[in-house]
């Protein structure tokens, strides 16, 4: 038998020419090029973490992610080469995929709030919601001075219902950045849905005061100045293609995700959320209700309460059906709640207003 010997020189060489092939966009002869190297030399990262780069740039991410991980096999304390897998794996939404290589980058880069940052909402992702908060914290501990990480550590908080640690976050960030017009906004955003949103004007308008192109601020303020004192409550979406989703709690037992739809007669939501919130399905009764989608039935009964964001309804009507999934929804956020509510939805910005009629 005979052994293989790799072709370092070879590989080099193909490596050059790839490389200058890549920097004149004409990625096919480039990817071409690097799979040479790899072939001459299967042991160079470097040639792996190339074609990797160019398939990428070619649109092919799920062949990227496989060179990339070879790459990284090979030299797993090259930072570079774990950035950039780390990054083509959120890309194609791998977060947990992703996890391991980010841990290690954090063991290597103690000191990095930028990483902490980018970690905090990769873990985020992944529903490590104890992780993504300490992971934030320490982000600001390391760069105090660093009006990102605050505005993150306050999204993370809000993002685990810590409204009043969110706030105190803000004015701890403002003691040390005074002049932060995007923690003035987060401040007023929180205040916004509290029981006295006009407590939020004075926020907003300094930091319209300090970022005159900060339309989302001056949007905000102008809705508060219009609500009469009514309480307004602002909720952030999530947008999945064509849908936007609410996080929903069920019976203050159950967090789930709702599809907003005002053309839903109901709320609806899915047999598994139904069971887990306790609720009783033995003697509920068939009903037919529409949607966007058109007519379907499912099982009439009563929540205790459907709580999105800090607004909470009491004995909310809804049906219990599991909907054809398009983008991942659990059920519909229907007009069995928004009813109750002036209802304003910004498809733009993915957020959804709810002022108490």
């Amino acid at each position: 038998m005979h052994s293989f010997a790799p072709d370092k020189a070879g590989a080099a060489e193909h490596i050059a020419k790839g490389k200058d092939l890549s920097e004149k966009e004409q990625f096919s002869d480039a990817i071409a090029e690097f799979r040479e190297a790899v072939n001459c030399d299967p042991s160079n990262a470097d040639a792996h973490a190339l074609l990797g780069d160019a398939l990428a740039d070619n649109d092919d991410r799920n062949q990227a992610a496989v060179e990339m991980e070879a790459a990284v096999k090979l030299a797993p304390n090259d930072q570079d080469k774990l950035d950039r897998y780390v990054a083509i794996l959120e890309t194609l939404g791998k977060y947990e995929q992703a996890v391991p290589s980010e841990v290690k980058l954090l063991s290597l880069r103690p000191k990095d709030a930028v990483l902490r940052r980018q970690a905090s909402w990769l873990y985020e992702q992944v529903g490590d919601d104890k992780k993504s908060l300490e992971l934030a914290r320490e982000a600001v501990k390391l760069d105090p001075h660093q009006e990102k990480s605050w505005c993150d550590l306050v999204s993370v908080l809000q993002g685990v219902g810590k409204t009043s640690e969110a706030l105190q976050a803000c004015k701890q960030g403002l003691k040390v950045l005074p002049d932060a017009s995007s923690l003035y906004y987060e401040e007023g955003l929180i205040l916004s849905s509290s029981k006295h949103p006009n407590d939020a004007i004075a926020p907003l308008r300094k930091a319209v005061a300090l970022d005159e192109e900060d339309d989302d601020a001056r949007a905000l303020l102008q809705r508060l100045t219009r609500a009469a004192g009514k309480p307004i409550y602002l909720i952030k979406l999530q947008k999945v293609g064509m849908s936007l989703f609410a996080d929903v709690v069920v019976n203050e037992k159950v967090r789930t995700k709702l599809v907003v739809d005002s053309g839903a007669t109901s709320v609806v939501i899915s047999n598994d959320v139904a069971k887990r919130a306790g609720v009783n399905l033995a003697s509920a009764r068939d009903v037919a209700f529409g949607s966007a989608s058109g007519e379907a039935t499912g099982r009439k009964v009563r929540l205790n309460s459907i709580r999105v964001g800090d607004a909470k309804l009491l004995d909310v009507e809804a049906i219990v059906h599991d909907i054809p999934s398009q983008d991942g929804e659990a059920g519909l956020l229907g007009m069995s709640f928004l009813s109750h509510y002036k209802v304003t939805l910004d498809s733009d910005h993915a957020e959804l207003w709810l002022v108490n009629r």
